[in-house]
């Protein structure tokens, strides 16, 4: 599953720094859209372009990292969170008359494993 978007796992250090990167301290936190919008992810992922491009492989590299966009920056952070067995969730918060999508990072349970003969 890694291989198929990185050239190699990027360290525990990396994955760290990308993730400070999104105000994340510990695995236990929620965000909205606009709290990334509001610190700037869009220029902080541009800044570690360099770094990221050692680690996706150079189709995924450009499909990512080209056009950067609050999405874009989304997905890049499920990727780094995927290598930590976690995601993100979506969520509906109401207040008042308005709403947010808030975005819990959850743990993802163990994969069951079965094996299928073919008689």
């Amino acid at each position: 599953m890694y291989l198929q978007l990185f050239k190699e796992i990027p360290s525990d250090e990396i994955i760290t720094e990308v993730l400070q990167q999104y105000g994340i301290t510990n695995l236990n936190e929620e965000f909205t859209m606009h709290d990334l919008s509001k610190m700037n992810i869009v220029d902080k992922i541009k800044n570690m372009k360099p770094l990221l491009s050692k680690y996706y492989i150079n189709c995924k590299y450009k499909l990512f990292l080209n056009n950067i966009t609050d999405k874009k920056c989304l997905t890049i952070l499920r990727h780094f969170l995927r290598i930590k067995d976690c995601s993100l969730k979506s969520k509906e918060k109401h207040s008042g008359m308005s709403y947010q999508i808030i975005k819990p990072i959850e743990k993802v349970d163990e994969k069951s494993s079965f094996i299928v003969n073919f008689d």
